[in-house]
């Protein structure tokens, strides 16, 4: 039962499945980094105890408490991403560079009752949750003779696919084009064999550019009661948009050449291109209680985000014979669907210390369930989505999320570190390889305050290693190391 789980999990992940949505698309919908302020940043994004940041109302809200003055923040950033893959036994580098706007805010604070709720803030902001960019290239050599083809031969003799289903492109994502591009014979009416054989090597290379990101939109109101107790929620607007380009190509080789009498199948080239925008609501609650002068505790609770996500997927190929034969789908295969995913629920404790002024410490711990994502269909695309949330179940995990800051002070600069660690969402006991999606990320900064002005800079380095499988093939794994360096500027005004 559990290898029927892989495979099907597997098979939804590269889309060979005609419902296109998978875990990775919730996940994708669910796994935020939380960015924003150079300060934020610098300091992990640990500030669910300290409050007194814009982005830290985007993990516990009522950091809005401690506000005192009303602030308003711009940032910008530059994010560089570097991956290293290494699929049998070659070796590709590719990397990606891009600009953006990580936060705009605007806190008005009041005062209140000097004996009750001595102060209370509202805020608006635009906070960035995490960006989709990359650009990948796998590069290898089959030398036992496998070729993505045979996932569509095995595709299709499970099923015992009607010859007359596949040329009617009841398989549009892979066997059907296959089929139409003479890569795939029937050997009778549902039984397949792969017409490309006696191969010495398959030079095989998959490029990929994923492009996007995801956002919210907040208003934050908290208040400030006698200075031990700060409370606040967040009703937030979250945004994503989501685009990946991938091509896949296969070079036949062979030990004798052709002649040119011969016909013999000598590339196969896949393009897909993915789709995904989306819109949700979320809101989140938090408190912070001052146990004494220099030590606070917090606490927050973010409910699911409930996205509706239109999604839009094409699917091209061709393939080239000896005799300089070319077949190429005259139209692509193209689908849009639209539906609901839900994302986990999001439970964070925090501890911070402030000792005279001049020195805050943070820590973090976040607790995410994501088994618990839920896919569901909208009204005019229904679908059965029940075998997907049995794969969630069985494939996602709950883990353990930790973040650290540090800030110290040497009028009139700060000096900041942090650390931030990102469990793996899977269940790695479920599959046959290892698909650690943990992340670690090293930060610093340096904050500049002269009078209502203050200028913030912060670097960070984030490192994750983790295996894909290009398709089913048991070898057909690679290892994708990867290396973002992202430098975020802020400038901020109090008054």
């Amino acid at each position: 039962m559990k290898k029927q789980i892989i495979y099907t999990a597997v098979v939804m992940l590269l889309g060979t499945a005609l419902q296109a949505q998978n875990y990775t698309d919730a996940l994708r919908q669910s796994r935020y980094q939380y960015l924003g302020t150079a300060r934020f940043n610098a300091m992990g994004g640990s500030f669910g105890a300290l409050g007194g940041d814009a982005s830290g109302l985007s993990v516990n809200p009522a950091g809005i408490g401690i506000y005192r003055s009303s602030e308003f923040t711009f940032t910008t950033g530059f994010y560089f991403d570097q991956n290293e893959t290494s699929y049998r036994n070659g070796r590709a580098n590719d990397n990606k560079l891009n600009f953006n706007i990580g936060n705009l805010s605007y806190v008005a604070a009041y005062k209140g009752d000097p004996n009750g709720w001595k102060n209370y803030s509202i805020a608006f902001a635009y906070n960035r949750l995490a960006s989709f960019h990359t650009d990948q290239i796998i590069r290898g050599s089959s030398t036992n003779g496998s070729s993505i083809i045979d996932d569509y031969v095995n595709q299709l003799n499970n099923d015992q696919a009607d010859v007359a289903d596949v040329e009617a492109y009841a398989y549009p994502f892979g066997a059907s084009h296959a089929y139409w591009n003479y890569l795939i014979n029937p050997s009778s009416n549902n039984s397949y064999f792969r017409e490309v054989n006696n191969t010495e090597r398959i030079q095989q290379q998959e490029t990929l550019e994923r492009r996007g990101s995801a956002n919210e939109v907040l208003f934050s109101i908290g208040g400030n009661y006698q200075d031990r107790l700060f409370l606040g929620t967040t009703m937030a607007l979250q945004s994503s948009r989501f685009e990946e380009n991938r091509t896949f190509t296969e070079d036949y080789q062979y030990p004798i050449l052709a002649l040119p009498t011969d016909s013999v199948g000598i590339s196969y080239e896949e393009r897909t291109n993915l789709i995904a925008n989306g819109t949700g609501f979320s809101a989140k609650v938090g408190a912070i209680y001052r146990v004494s002068e220099p030590l606070r505790v917090g606490a927050a609770i973010h409910i699911p985000t409930f996205w509706g996500i239109r999604e839009e997927y094409s699917f091209n190929s061709e393939s080239r014979f000896s005799e300089g034969t070319v077949y190429d789908q005259e139209e692509e295969t193209f689908n849009t669907w639209e539906y609901r995913v839900r994302s986990p629920w999001r439970f964070i404790g925090s501890l911070a210390y402030l000792y005279k002024q001049r020195t805050a410490i943070n820590f973090d711990y976040e607790y995410v369930d994501y088994s618990m994502m839920r896919f569901n269909d909208k009204r005019d695309f229904r679908t059965d989505y029940s075998e997907s949330n049995s794969t969630i179940r069985s494939v996602m995990r709950g883990t353990h999320n930790v973040r650290f800051g540090l800030e110290y002070k040497v009028n009139p600069f700060l000096l900041r570190a942090g650390f931030r660690y990102e469990d793996n969402p899977f269940e790695v006991s479920e599959f046959q390889f290892n698909p650690d999606r943990s992340r670690q990320t090293y930060s610093i900064g340096v904050g500049y305050r002269t009078g209502n002005f203050n200028f913030d800079a912060a670097y960070l380095y984030t490192e994750a290693s983790e295996i894909d499988a290009v398709y089913l093939t048991s070898d057909a794994l690679a290892r994708i190391d990867r290396n973002i360096h992202r430098l975020i500027l802020t400038m901020g005004w109090r008054w």
